[in-house]
């Protein structure tokens, strides 16, 4: 006798579904071909996941181009500033960037443009894979109230920049130009946002907001529940009492409930609930998404006016975070250098050099009400109303201040050490590790000394910078048993 086993479907685990779709010639970008779509939704309802992207675009963008900043690139008057203005905000969000290229009948640029990374589709590959066209459309998402054309998609369809094909696309009669689409090292696929791990994070944020609005309009009440005599006779009655029933639940809930009752019922027919919501579990669920946000973003919190606990803001913990975030950024802003350089050296009117994108600066004003001019740059980032300071190599800067305040120690250590030690301070690695030590001692997970002993012995951080990085010691005090 055979056994059948019943076992679940397996589910889908892609964090992207794509698909092909014959009717536009794209690959759908997600299950609804609406995924950056969507997801711009979560970001822009998430207090930190967007103060997130818009500290990661800021420092993609720096302060901008070392020359031709204001060079115009297209018909709209966009300068290149403009177009770098823009493409680092879809860069931050969605990994990604589209630029959408014009030739003259040489093969020469003409113009620059960019393209919302969110209009952007890859057409269908061929049969070894290789994606040849991007189509666009403002509306993937049939959005009725958007466009005057109500639902209807439509679309353009571009070639993937290739100069190479420009003069005889041009000669075949493809006057629309190619699009430049940039979406990480792996070619001809769709990237995930920047966020898309924490997207439930994102939900959650947001979530936290509606259920503090809702405390507060409620009067930090729970819910009353209206009882009435009646009686449920189809089955749509029932139905209809049960989505009733289930908005109890969630951000949304409602101050008070109607439900259906016996008729013969003689008790109170005004019922009160006492609110459950516990405090302390806000707080630690709104701590949880903060350290995730932070961690996914590699974002030192004092850029996003968190300090540590304990720690006072100041000028040298602010700086330290600003100089660390361009550390982690840099890579970045490189890429969008040399795809910009690229492309400038095909301009029709002859080759301009965009340069470099410039670190982010740091500006502070002075201590007297008349700005000091005194300016020094630390890995890019300009300082006013500081003296100058010496950069170490790996690009953190030592401070020009007393011995007993020095940031690093030199004492008994060899110079292999001192140079391993400024490495490993300068490296993305290094901070990424800092970052994390941070976290762990707030969370308590690592013990205050033992915090010490790490950023001393392996960073070579003096015993003063380690406090001032960890924050003031915080005494755990422990729940008692019940047999105490």
């Amino acid at each position: 006798m055979s056994k059948h086993f019943f076992l679940p479907h397996p589910a889908n685990n892609k964090r992207l579904d794509v698909r092909l779709d014959s009717t536009h010639k794209i690959q759908f970008y997600g299950l609804n071909n609406v995924y950056p779509q969507e997801q711009e939704q979560v970001r822009l309802a998430s207090p930190l996941i967007k103060s997130s992207t818009e500290i990661l675009e800021d420092f993609i963008n720096g302060t901008g181009w070392e020359d031709n900043n204001d060079m115009i690139v297209n018909e709209l008057g966009d300068t290149v500033q403009d177009v770098l203005n823009l493409l680092s905000l879809d860069y931050a969000k969605f990994n990604g960037f589209a630029l959408h290229i014009n030739f003259n009948g040489t093969g020469e640029i003409e113009s620059i443009q960019n393209i919302p990374f969110e209009y952007c589709r890859l057409g269908l590959p061929d049969d070894k894979g290789i994606v040849s066209n991007i189509v666009v459309s403002n509306n993937w998402e049939q959005d009725p109230d958007k466009l005057p054309q109500g639902t209807v998609i439509d679309t353009t369809t571009y070639s993937i920049y290739n100069p190479l094909a420009a003069s005889s696309e041009l000669i075949g009669g493809n006057t629309t130009g190619q699009v430049l689409y940039f979406a990480g090292l792996e070619k001809d696929k769709y990237p995930l946002t920047t966020f898309d791990a924490i997207i439930n994070t994102g939900e959650t944020d947001s979530a936290i907001q509606l259920y503090e609005r809702n405390n507060v309009k409620k009067g930090f009440h729970g819910t009353t529940i209206f009882k009435y005599p009646g009686k449920l006779e189809t089955e749509e009655d029932k139905n209809e009492l049960k989505k009733t029933i289930d908005t109890i639940n969630g951000p949304h809930a409602p101050g008070i409930l109607a439900i259906a009752i016996d008729e013969d019922f003689t008790s109170d027919l005004l019922e009160n609930i006492d609110s459950s919501s516990d405090d302390s579990l806000f707080d630690a669920t709104l701590t949880s998404v903060l350290n995730r946000v932070l961690q996914t973003y590699k974002l030192p919190p004092a850029l996003l006016g968190i300090s540590p606990a304990g720690a006072v803001f100041s000028q040298a913990a602010y700086l330290e975070s600003f100089t660390v975030f361009n550390v982690i950024t840099r890579n970045r802003r490189d890429k969008v250098s040399r795809i910009m350089n690229s492309l400038t050296e095909l301009w029709f009117e002859g080759s301009f050099n965009v340069g470099r994108i410039l670190e982010n600066q740091f500006n502070i004003q002075g201590g007297t009400t008349q700005e000091v001019s005194d300016k020094v740059t630390t890995t890019g980032a300009a300082i006013e109303g500081a003296e100058e300071q010496p950069v170490e190599q790996g690009g953190i800067p030592i401070e020009q201040t007393p011995e007993s305040e020095e940031r690093v120690e030199t004492e008994g250590r060899s110079p292999e050490e001192l140079q391993s030690q400024a490495n490993l301070r300068g490296s993305v690695g290094g901070v990424q590790g800092i970052l994390e030590i941070q976290s762990s001692v707030a969370a308590g997970t690592t013990p205050y000394p033992a915090a010490l002993v790490l950023l001393q012995e392996v960073y070579g951080f003096t015993e003063q910078i380690a406090r001032d990085l960890l924050g003031e010691e915080k005494d755990i005090q422990l729940e008692p048993t019940e047999d105490a």
